[in-house]
């Protein structure tokens, strides 16, 4: 009985793993993503087939997100730390270059560490499920520009 239940459940476990798929299809519209076409929201990176479609996304992220893992999509995991330190990492940082995809590092000391041994530090990040090659974007800046406090004779807007 006992080899019946560990049978079926390793059944399921392979199964239910198979059916995770990339995302291949918009949230909103459907339509066939275009991997220049994204944002990242939490830890994961989300496609869209066009321009505005993340408007619409930022509306009711959870939801969507709630989604599309219902579906067994299996979403971009992205790179926010660096993989040798810890330390928060984004695009505009030390970059290394791997077969698998590129992974941004805090600093050039590190970069010499991932040097040294990028199997190593290649093989932390998948274990943490990050997609290689996925690097957070930096936080845009969103506060109001305030035209009341200055003068304008020295800056176009």
């Amino acid at each position: 009985m006992k080899n019946i239940i560990v049978a079926l459940f390793t059944l399921f476990v392979v199964s239910f793993s198979a059916s995770a798929t990339s995302q291949t299809h918009c949230p909103i519209r459907g339509g066939e993503v275009d991997k220049e076409v994204f944002s990242d929201y939490k830890e994961y990176r989300i496609y869209y087939c066009c321009p505005g479609c993340d408007k619409k996304f930022d509306k009711a992220p959870e939801k969507h997100i709630k989604t599309m893992q219902d579906k067994g999509i299996k979403l971009t995991k992205i790179q926010s730390k660096c993989p040798v330190s810890g330390e928060d990492v984004t695009q505009g940082d030390v970059i290394y270059k791997s077969s698998k995809g590129d992974v941004a590092l805090c600093c050039k000391k590190c970069l010499r560490k991932m040097e040294k041994n990028p199997s190593k530090y290649l093989k932390k990040l998948e274990k943490k499920g990050v997609t290689i090659g996925a690097i957070a974007q930096a936080k845009k800046d969103t506060k109001k520009h305030d035209h009341g406090k200055h003068d304008h004779g020295s800056h176009k807007h």
